[in-house]
């Protein structure tokens, strides 16, 4: 009896190798007379890639520059120091320069930070960040904008004051 199997399973296992060597004698065996193949193969089309905007901004300002032109503007910034790590914590990217700073009305309570950056998406994402804490009333605080600047301005500062911060910014040239 196993001799009859084994007999089978000889068969099966010739019988399965022939028609797979048939096989790969046709795959590459010549095409048959009158059978053309194309001459050029296949070529895609060329595929421009869409326009994407423009992702750096103009370095025209540096954090120092903002520091300067704020304490012409006798708006009295105090302890102006870059920020760390741990003020970056929350934050979801970060600036090319960045720093914190106080105001003698405020004590020592934080009263803003100065970014400047260089690639716009960043600014935007960090712009963001405050403006949805401030619709969520999680946070307040004043957010202002000028080329590659942005001015993050504690809400304990009244507006007043606030304002004289966005028209000194923006006397930047």
């Amino acid at each position: 009896m196993n001799s009859i199997k084994s007999i089978f399973i000889i068969l099966f296992l010739a019988s399965t190798f022939l028609l797979t060597l048939g096989y790969i004698n046709k795959a590459f065996a010549p095409p048959p007379s009158g059978f053309s193949r194309p001459q050029s193969r296949f070529t895609p089309p060329i595929i421009m890639p869409r326009p994407r905007p423009n992702i750096f901004i103009e370095y025209k300002w540096s954090t120092k520059d903002v520091v300067k032109i704020f304490n012409i503007a006798g708006l009295g910034i105090n302890n102006s120091e870059p920020l760390n790590h741990l003020d970056y914590y929350y934050l979801p990217t970060y600036a090319n320069q960045a720093i914190k700073f106080t105001l003698p009305s405020l004590k020592k309570e934080w009263a803003g930070n100065i970014f400047s950056f260089n690639i716009k998406s960043s600014m935007e994402r960090i712009k963001k960040y405050y403006l949805k804490k401030n619709s969520k009333g999680e946070l307040y605080s004043w957010t202002f904008e000028k080329d590659n600047i942005l001015v993050v301005l504690n809400g304990l500062i009244v507006e007043e004051k606030a304002r004289m911060f966005e028209h000194a910014l923006n006397q930047l040239n």
